[in-house]
Order: C-alpha cells, then structure tokens, then sequence
C-alpha cells in the first residue's frame, strides 16, 4: 500500500501572509484603540498634527464623533471634508446661477434717463 503523500496546507505554509493556521479564520486587524493605557495618545496625536487647536476650541461635533469609536485625526479629517464639500457645492451653484443670470435691468435702460419735473426745478 502507497504512503500517502501527506502535503502541507497553505495556511501552515504562509502563515505571515494571513492564512489561517490550524483551521481558524483570522482575526480582522484591529483599528487604532481610541483610548490608550493613560487615554491620551490619540488626542496628542491630533493636537501634534493640528496645533492650532492648542489654544482654539474643538470643532463642532468632534467630541461626538470621537465618542462613536473614530480617532480625533479621522473624525476632523471627516468633519473638515465635509465642510469643503458643502462650500465647493454652494460654489458651483453660484457659479451656475452667475451664468444663467439675465444680469441688472439697469444696464437695458438709458444710461440717465431724463427727469423733466427735476430739470424744471433747476432752471430758473
């Protein structure tokens, strides 16, 4: 009776590259821990890469943000995008409103149209 050839698993094989070894799915990787062992880590971070707010109050709905599980990095990232998005939107529908615009009803009329009550009253 032929041995058998017993081939190893690719997971026993290539374990670095996220196989499963021995049969169990992988972990998914765990994002950024918002809170560090004395809690401060993400929030030094944030103030290192934006020092501005050293001495200016947070953005609106940051705290929030960071109290729903993102970094105080990724929650300004997001908020800021936001708020470009919204005035690069008001922008282009100036812009079109510009375009489209008939312009002032002035510029139809005559430059100084006569006002014969008012030229009466300055001859004598």
């Amino acid at each position: 009776m032929p041995e058998q050839e017993t081939k190893p698993a690719d997971e026993e094989i290539f374990p670095e590259e996220g196989f499963p070894v021995g049969g169990k799915e992988p972990e998914p990787p765990k994002p950024e821990q918002n809170l560090s062992d004395d809690g401060e880590l993400p929030w030094l971070r944030f103030l290192e890469r934006f020092p501005k707010f050293k001495n200016e109050p947070l953005p609106e709905g940051l705290q929030e943000a960071v109290e729903k599980g993102e970094t105080p990095t990724e929650a300004y990232l997001r908020l800021e995008n936001d708020r470009l998005e919204k005035n690069l939107r008001l922008l282009r529908v100036e812009k079109m409103l510009r375009e489209t615009s008939v312009g002032p009803a002035k510029s139809s009329c005559a430059e100084n149209p006569a006002d014969e009550f008012a030229e009466g009253l300055l001859y004598e």
